[in-house]
Formats: structure tokens, sequence, C-alpha cells
């Protein structure tokens, strides 16, 4: 497993709103790079898969200068007129994060991105939810930030949505002696927010508000949430973590090392990706590089990623 120097410049800066019936969709980025070697990231990665699609190594999945997988830290932010929603804080800022192979040990408030990412979010949120899938360290970052050397919440009139059952998993005496990383992510971005009375916990099948619910997504986590967006007609699942590239959509049934349950993982990709095919849902994955979003739609015996026209990517 590689780590590499530096994270590289974005190369998918813009992308233009999209709207799912009343709710206009925007991406924020924190940053895009090449992440993990294929091997690394999947055990059961066969190099044959980019024959089988050669869309996959194209610089939207596949970097050939470093042979490691490109991924994507960015937020989605929502809008329907009367409220702003955010769905995943990303990394964070000044937070120090050594997670072997893709980051380094640095601080994230050194860099412009996160800088301008932050005013964003600033400007987004006001008595609005802030929502999250999973409580991993790179979708809970910017729930917070260091003021006079304390982890204040980034967004004071906010509410946090957090899963109840993985929030009681991470918070755990068990699971916070183990130390670590899970330990310094409690600290710094879940219980400031917590203490200060902001959290409001959710739970599959709970709807927020008329057009915005909670899904199980298992696997990754064994309490991940997708969430279900549905308006006039459309239907858009933001997915989480149950895709890391779109290798997952050709082989759902390679888990990433990172999948607590990988059988689990591949039941919720299956699922997805036969549903999204069947209804024409637009999914929004967590970590997928340009085009960001898109469609499922049949090929042979499994699944291609489309535009949202249809066609798939790629093709001519």
């Amino acid at each position: 497993m590689t780590a590499l120097p530096e994270r590289t410049p974005r190369s998918n800066d813009q992308m233009p709103s999209i709207n799912i019936g009343r709710f206009r969709i925007d991406r924020v980025e924190e940053f895009l790079l090449p992440g993990f070697a294929p091997d690394a990231l999947y055990p059961a990665f066969d190099p044959s898969v980019f024959n089988e699609w050669s869309w996959l190594a194209g610089p939207s999945v596949y970097d050939p200068v470093s042979k490691n997988l490109m991924s994507s830290l960015h937020s989605w932010i929502l809008r329907d007129g009367q409220k702003t929603i955010i769905i995943d804080t990303g990394v964070g800022n000044g937070k120090k994060r050594d997670y072997p192979g893709f980051w380094r040990p640095v601080s994230y408030g050194e860099h412009a991105i996160s800088r301008a990412a932050c005013r964003n979010w600033h400007q987004a949120v006001r008595r609005n939810p802030c929502c999250h899938y999973h409580l991993h360290m790179d979708h809970v970052g910017w729930n917070t930030i260091n003021v006079n050397g304390s982890w204040v919440p980034t967004f004071p009139n906010a509410r946090y949505v957090f899963g109840r059952e993985d929030m009681e998993r991470v918070l755990s005496p068990v699971f916070l002696a183990k130390g670590g990383m899970a330990e310094r992510v409690a600290h710094d971005s879940l219980l400031p927010v917590i203490d200060a009375g902001l959290v409001d916990p959710s739970e599959p099948g709970q709807e927020l508000f008329p057009g915005f619910s909670f899904e199980a997504a298992p696997g990754h986590t064994p309490d991940q949430l997708a969430i279900r967006v549905r308006s006039d007609g459309a239907d858009a699942l933001f997915t989480a973590d149950a895709f890391h590239t779109p290798i997952q959509i050709v082989r759902p049934d390679w888990s990433s090392r990172f999948a607590l349950d990988p059988k689990m993982a591949q039941t919720t990709r299956a699922s997805i990706l036969e549903r999204a095919a069947k209804e024409g849902t637009i999914l929004f994955p967590s970590h997928f590089c340009d085009p960001f979003y898109g469609r499922i739609v049949r090929y042979g015996s499994g699944y291609r990623f489309a535009g949202l026209d249809g066609k798939i990517l790629g093709s001519a």
C-alpha cells in the first residue's frame, strides 16, 4: 500500500447543480486525489476488470502515474427553498489524520481548499440539518473547528443528525478504549457537538422531513445509513460508503478492506444496484470522481454506471 507524498490538485472542481424535484443539489469538494492501490483497497482485486470496461482505466477512476485509484472527498448541499441540508462534513480543518496510504499527518487548515469549503458551509447552514451516514473520520471532520485551542461546533445554529446505533457504538467505552484514530475523532469531531446539545439521532426508515429519509445500508459499518431523496417523481440515493469506486458496480462482490462485514456489504450493494436499475434512481456516492453521480443500467448479467441519459460512461 503506497502512501502518497502530497495531495494532487483538484481536477474536477466544478459540478453543475442538479435538481431532484424541488431539491437543488450541489457538491462541495474538499480534495480529490489518488488514494489506494487497487489491490490494497480491494483484497479480491483482479486487473482484468479494466479490460471488461475500459472507462475504469480512465482518469475518473485510475491514476496511471501513482497506479492508485482516484477518490474524491466531498459533501453534498441540498436546498429546497426553505431548508439547506448538508450531507457529510469531510475530513475537516486542522485535524491531524495519519491514516496509512491515504493521508499524511498534516494540518488541513494549511490548504486553501479546506478554507474555501468552510466558508461555503458556514453560509449554507442556518438552523438546518447536517446529516451523516456514519461517523468515520472522513465524514465528520467539519463538524467542528478549533477556536483558541478548543474544538467547537462549526455550525452552532444547525442540528447535527447522527445514526443512533452508530453513535452508540463508536462512543461506547469499549470502542473508545481502543484509543488511536477512533478516540481522536470522537473527541475532536463528535463529542463537542453532542455536549453542545446539537445532535438528533436518526434510524432506518425515519423520514426527517417529506421527501428525505434514511435507509439501512450495512456492511461498511454495521449501522451505516443511506439517504433517499424523493420529489416530484424523481428518486435519488446518497449511498454512503456502500461503494468506494465505480469498480464495485462491475464487481459488487468486491468489498473494500474497510468493510466490517464484507458479506453484508456485498448484499447491500447488490440490493442498491438492482433497485436503482429497475427504478431509474440517481446514485450519489461519497467518493466517486467525475461525473460524481449517475444512473445504473443493466449490462448483460451485471451493471454499468451511466449518465442521466442512461448512456454507459465511456461508450461511443
